[in-house]
């Protein structure tokens, strides 16, 4: 019985190494992507103020804010569906984030 159960235990550790990673990757998505965001919406505001009044250098930077503020506003639909799919499945905060594999 010792042995079915190292062995399991040993398929077991690549499947935690893998949590561990997703959860680490996701833990540190979030600053970065809130950082582009930030460096996306004063991009298109130097290029606004940069213009001089020509409408193609104008539209250029309207365009960049638009993006910026769409991807802002996906990236806060992400965070409210997963907290909200969470809270109905009955699961701790954060735990969608990983495979929550039980490496004891």
């Amino acid at each position: 019985m010792d042995g079915l159960i190292s062995r399991a235990y040993a398929a077991a550790t690549p499947l935690c190494q893998l949590d561990e990673v997703v959860t680490n990757v996701f833990d540190r998505m979030w600053p970065l992507i809130g950082i582009a965001l930030f460096g996306m919406f004063t991009y298109g505001g130097v290029l606004w103020f940069m213009s001089a009044g020509d409408s193609q250098k104008v539209s250029r930077s309207t365009s960049t804010i638009l993006w910026a503020f769409i991807g802002m506003v996906i990236l806060a639909l992400m965070m409210v569906i997963m907290g909200t799919m969470e809270d109905l499945l009955g699961l701790t905060p954060g735990s969608l984030r990983g495979f929550n594999i039980d490496c004891t």
